[in-house]
């Protein structure tokens, strides 16, 4: 027997519906088709092999309800490298499951209980209304009696989370926060979930992302599983056993005026490959605006692009310049997760917008009412009509979203760019999609399998970040020691070096002085500051006064000798350092003595517990205080870095990954401002290279001269 998976069935089909289908699609027996598993859209079932070769020709254009469903085998290639590399990563991805939800339990079982920020726990809740929402998605929106505010807790927008009855987990609907408000939080439910009226109370436990984990695996067992066709090619080329192969063709005009040379080789690479290109992108090179480039270029040679990032933030920065250049485009994800300037360009937006969706709005509405007036009982109303109330608005729902699913489709296949994140390229809703061209902005941040995700559904792939910045988050030491915290750029550099890749070297951000270290450390002394910012400072700015300060571009405060100890948090955590926090303190408020906008000023740590004791400390400022990760990817007319790391030991913890110091270091436009101890750093190579640079340009200072 074989394993078959298809993938865009319409909701709620039972394995009987499947089996039925399959057997008059295909003209092979009952028998010959086995098991069959039903997942919401997905199908997996098994077939004889006998019959195998029939049933996926079969397959191959067929429809369910006029819309187009796809179909893979898992055929094993006993020892091959797909088998090899791509297993690895199946089993790296089990480990980094196991390590997310022993953190989740640890969350649970440390909670605190109501009223507390770690809390990933909320009970006692009422259902207060639902609607359809646009994509099927079921909108539940529970609040605690008497409209009491919903307590504080670890849930935001997006967090994933278990909706079950007050004190039974073993029932229940998986979904993720929608909307989350003083006295209501809404969550999106899969469409196919039935919230029982009769249940009193809910609750809600925060649990593992378990579908963009099952979207990524997905994705890794098409590719290794693919026998022939361009899958199977372009896993060859990712994977090293096959060369990249780029045409000759050239640009004729660049659309974008303002491209620098390396800006334009890269888009002319890009253009050029048939498989496979990156764009290495340092920080301040433009690399986001060489990608709209490449997209731009592309739709005016007739093409369709899907356009991705691993993060809503990055997906909407493309989207924004892709909307400032005129782009005709639909952004995939719930408009919660969008900016809301870009609510136009989602996919809800256009398909409200859109001359048929009255009448799927009407029938949605009328179908919500009539399950409100089902779930209420009265001494005139019998189970049987509240169970025909259900059934006739469940049929309305069905016609609701047969419609909804026409426009969504007619949209889709007309609309020449699409924008998700890579674990939001839902399968139901791309079912029967191909692209010419998947691009993937900040490539470097997320785990490969999370790349693996789009290549199904192009012919092309274009990838673009830097891997001498931070790399993707892994929770699990094991995976992320046998490879799990590499990306696929990264990889990519290693089995096809520069062949594939080209580096954007002009920077637009930084003084030349902020940027050089970085420069000599990471990108081989090859970035050049533009003119535009080479030697600009803060005097530069209106109001700004002029003092020693503002006249510098870096300003390294020592530390050293002046006792401040760092501290360890009582749970064996993060550290901080509250001596060196006042320092960096009266520095951010002499920068707004002096002119400086809070707004324009940003303080960073790389450690979370110092985070919060600057976040305290400057509350009243308007300075925004956030940890080095979190700032990654942005910039600030100021920046001022907390080290913490203060010991007799000379140990610097995590700062060994020099990767998160190039972020740190490369986020101010105007002024740099670093404190630590370097009678700790200069124990590293790393830093005490830093020291020596900081010391070559006269940015040394020591805590006493600012004391």
């Amino acid at each position: 027997m074989a394993t078959i998976h298809i993938e865009g069935i319409p909701q709620r089909r039972t394995s009987g519906d499947v089996l039925r289908w399959l057997v008059g699609l295909s003209n092979v027996r009952k028998n010959q088709i086995g098991r069959i598993d039903v997942d919401r859209s997905r199908v997996r079932a098994t077939v004889e092999d006998a019959a195998l070769d029939r049933v996926m020709r079969s397959l191959r254009e067929a429809t369910w309800d006029s819309r187009p469903v796809e179909a893979w085998c898992e055929r094993p290639i006993p020892g091959s490298e797909p088998s090899r590399h791509l297993t690895q990563l199946g089993r790296l991805m089990k480990l980094e499951a196991d390590a997310e939800l022993s953190q989740v339990k640890e969350a649970r079982s440390n909670s605190a209980g109501v009223g507390d920020d770690t809390s990933v726990h909320i009970g006692r809740l009422e259902l207060r209304d639902r609607e359809i929402g646009v994509g099927g998605h079921l909108l539940v929106a529970l609040g605690k009696p008497g409209n009491a505010p919903i307590p504080r807790s670890r849930f935001s927008v997006g967090t994933p989370v278990l909706m079950s009855p007050q004190g039974d987990q073993s029932s229940g609907w998986r979904g993720v926060v929608s909307t989350l408000k003083r006295d209501t939080i809404q969550l999106a439910l899969p469409e196919d979930s039935r919230v029982d009226d009769a249940t009193a109370r809910f609750q809600l436990d925060m649990t593992q992302d378990d579908v963009s984990r099952e979207r990524e695996r997905n994705a890794l067992l098409r590719a290794q599983h693919a026998s022939s066709g361009r899958l199977a090619e372009l896993r060859d080329v990712l994977l090293g056993s096959r060369p990249p192969a780029f045409s000759n063709r050239t640009v004729d005009t660049f659309l974008d005026p303002t491209l620098n040379e390396t800006q334009q080789d890269a888009v002319r690479l890009c253009l050029q490959a048939e498989d496979l290109a990156v764009i290495h992108g340092p920080p301040g090179t433009g690399k986001t605006t060489a990608v709209v480039e490449v997209i731009r270029q592309a739709i005016g040679q007739g093409q369709r692009i899907l356009a991705c990032a691993p993060s809503n933030l990055a997906v909407d920065n493309i989207v924004e310049k892709l909307v400032r250049h005129g782009v005709d485009l639909i952004r995939l994800g719930h408009p919660v997760r969008v900016l809301p300037t870009l609510w136009e360009q989602t996919l809800d937006a256009k398909v409200e917008n859109h001359p048929e969706y009255a009448v799927a709005r009407a029938l949605g509405r009328d179908a919500a009412a009539l399950l409100r007036k089902a779930g209420k009982t009265g001494r005139n109303t019998l189970p049987r009509d509240q169970l025909d109330m259900r059934r006739e608005a469940y049929g309305m729902f069905d016609d609701m979203r047969r419609i909804e699913d026409g426009i969504l489709q007619q949209l889709l296949k007309t609309t020449p760019v699409v924008c998700s994140t890579l674990t939001g390229l839902a399968p139901n809703l791309l079912s029967g999609q191909t692209f010419d061209a998947t691009v993937v902005d900040e490539a470097c941040q997320c785990p490969e399998p999370s790349c693996w995700i789009p290549v199904s559904r192009c012919n092309r792939l274009i990838l673009s970040g830097d891997p001498c910045q931070l790399p993707p988050t892994v929770l699990s030491p094991e995976a992320a020691r046998r490879g799990f915290a590499v990306s696929l750029p990264e990889r990519l550099l290693k089995v096809h070096g520069q062949a594939v890749v080209r580096r954007l070297t002009d920077q637009y951000r930084m003084h030349e002085h902020i940027m050089t270290f970085s420069s000599r450390e990471f990108y081989e002394d090859t970035l050049a500051a533009h003119p535009s910012v080479a030697n600009h400072r803060l005097t530069d700015l209106p109001e700004v006064t002029g003092t020693e300060l503002t006249e510098s571009s870096v300003w390294f405060i020592d530390t050293s000798g002046a006792g401040f100890e760092e501290e360890t948090e009582s749970d064996g955590g993060s550290r901080r350092n509250v001596e060196e926090a006042q320092v960096v303190v009266t520095k951010a408020r002499e920068l707004l003595r002096l002119g400086m906008p809070p707004a324009s000023v940003g303080v960073i740590s790389p450690y979370s517990a110092q985070v919060q004791v600057l976040a305290d400390s400057l509350r009243d400022t308007g300075i925004e205080v956030a940890t080095v990760d979190g700032f990654q990817g942005r910039e600030n007319e100021v920046i001022i870095i907390s080290l913490v790391r203060s010991n007799s030991e000379g140990e610097v913890g995590f700062l060994a990954d020099t990767r998160r110091m190039n972020v740190a270091l490369t986020r101010a436009r105007r002024l740099l401002i670093v404190a630590g101890d370097s009678a700790t750093l200069c124990r590293h190579p790393f830093y005490d290279r830093m020291l020596a640079y900081f010391d070559e340009i006269g940015a040394y200072r020591t805590v006493w001269e600012e004391m």
